[in-house]
């Protein structure tokens, strides 16, 4: 898990499985962050894929993709991971 709050122009990174399509990865970037913690990006994010890790360039994970804006669209939304309570599922 990623240490440092993610800044706006870094290289991600989401995986998923749009339309079904599993372990499938998309390149993007962060393009702002909105209310309610979460991190927009310009990585594709389709039907199938929210739910998904995103990585920073390091391989560590800085969120979780939650949805976008219309199918195909470049502009989509993961939830920042430090915002999460995430340490009470790793062992």
């Amino acid at each position: 898990m990623a240490s440092k709050r993610p800044r706006i122009g870094e290289d991600i990174f989401a995986i998923g499985s749009p339309k079904g399509l599993s372990n499938s990865l998309t390149k993007g970037t962060i393009s702002g962050f909105r209310e309610n913690d979460r991190i927009q990006i310009d990585a594709t994010i389709d039907h199938g894929s929210s739910g998904g890790p995103l990585f920073n360039i390091k391989g560590e994970v800085i969120g979780i993709t939650t949805s976008g804006m219309g199918t195909g669209s470049e502009l989509n939304f993961a939830v920042n991971i430090q915002v999460l309570a995430y340490e009470k599922y790793i062992r």
